[in-house]
């Protein structure tokens, strides 16, 4: 039986990949390296595979490690920013200009602006990534003509693409997130344990870590004994902390800064809660998924790898009562869990892997370099 990455080879037609490398270059901003960062680090090995000649341009120190992967050029730039965006743009073209790229690919709405004014100077195709609502929002963003390939990462916002602009087979391309696969489930698998709970979205209101707070009373009210651990950062952290003491819930909830690997601590849970306000398209589910980590989170979202029963507990009212009503249902029933996270873990083989996420990019990267749409001299009209 032929690999993933093979069949999807045996589909690409004419997308073969080029006897000489393809030039590209891959804007990265904060938010989409935070967000996405393992998806990322696989996205960069296998095109490097694949015969892609990689630089990664990004504000974030955490870009760096990316050069250790293979022969990847990382090149940090200063935060693009009123009133010096233009300057610091040329500053970037500056820094690439050894190399012509054949392709920009901007991962996020956060790196539409400095791809666009890339792609328009070095006369490269554009490549963006939509891997939140607002990334669908922020396209209006691009320079009037400026036809870029969309490279979308789920049903819902591919959905949400199409009403907005109207299906365009060519230009949107489905190409889902792909995470390494751990080797075993392990969430309860120490019957004698307290359940260890783990949540790793940043410390925000606006993404209802206060909802995963009021959960954890209920749940403490109810007789049952778990360890929750907050392991993101944020602006909110003492204002939760503060909620933490007032319910008098400190022997139940750690705030723990992450020091370990996103994978590391996942395999060292037995349940990922996704509050119900992170919406966005992640890394860190899927790993929970693929490590065999069970998930509960919410419905509405933009990720369409969430479905109750087969990958996760899915929670229809963004509610504390419905999410403790969710965790409850894995505390109370080990076995059930259990088989959700391997549900979970097999799905992951079947959409997620890294081989077919690497093929069907680099095939995106070929056709909006092949399709050459924005052609500008020296000067062209970017972002002031």
């Amino acid at each position: 039986m032929g690999t993933m990455l093979e069949a999807v080879n045996e589909t690409s037609g004419d997308m073969a990949s080029p006897a000489a490398p393809m030039e590209v270059v891959l804007c990265i901003d904060h938010d989409a390296l935070a967000r996405l960062r393992a998806v990322i680090r696989h996205l960069c090995v296998g095109l490097v595979d694949l015969n892609v000649k990689l630089r990664v341009v990004s504000p974030s120190e955490e870009a760096a490690p990316l050069a250790a992967l293979g022969p990847i050029q990382v090149v940090r730039h200063d935060p693009l920013g009123w009133p010096r965006t233009r300057a610091r743009m040329r500053r970037v073209r500056e820094q690439i200009s050894d190399r012509r790229p054949s392709v920009i690919y901007a991962v996020s709405s956060g790196s539409f602006g400095l791809g666009g004014y890339l792609a328009d100077e070095c006369g490269a195709g554009l490549c963006v990534g939509i891997t939140a609502w607002r990334d669908i929002d922020a396209l209006e963003t691009l320079r009037a003509g400026q036809s870029a390939l969309r490279v979308v990462a789920g049903e819902p916002l591919m959905k949400r693409l199409r009403e907005r602009e109207g299906a365009d087979v060519a230009r949107q391309h489905l190409i889902r997130p792909g995470v390494q696969r751990g080797t075993e489930t392990t969430c309860f698998d120490e019957p004698d344990r307290v359940p260890s709970i783990v949540c790793t979205s940043r410390l925000e209101t606006r993404f209802g870590v206060h909802v995963v707070i009021d959960a954890v009373e209920r749940l403490r009210d109810r007789g049952h004994q778990v360890l929750f651990f907050f392991t993101g950062a944020g602006c909110d952290e003492d204002a939760l902390r503060r909620r933490v003491n007032e319910k008098r819930l400190n022997a139940e909830v750690t705030f723990a800064r992450a020091t370990a690997e996103p994978a590391d601590i996942l395999r060292g849970a037995d349940v990922l809660i996704v509050p119900p306000g992170d919406d966005d398209i992640s890394a860190r589910p899927l790993q929970a998924m693929a490590n065999g980590t069970v998930v509960v989170c919410f419905a509405g979202g933009c990720a369409d790898y969430f479905h109750q029963g087969e990958t996760a507990v899915v929670c229809d009212d963004r509610t504390p009562a419905a999410l403790a009503l969710g965790i409850e249902s894995l505390l109370t029933d080990h076995d059930y869990a259990c088989r959700l996270a391997q549900s979970a873990r097999n799905y992951v083989l079947r959409h997620h892997t890294m081989s077919a996420m690497s093929a069907l990019t680099r095939d995106a990267l070929l056709r909006a370099g092949a399709e050459d749409s924005v052609v500008a001299a020296p000067g062209g009209r970017g972002p002031a």
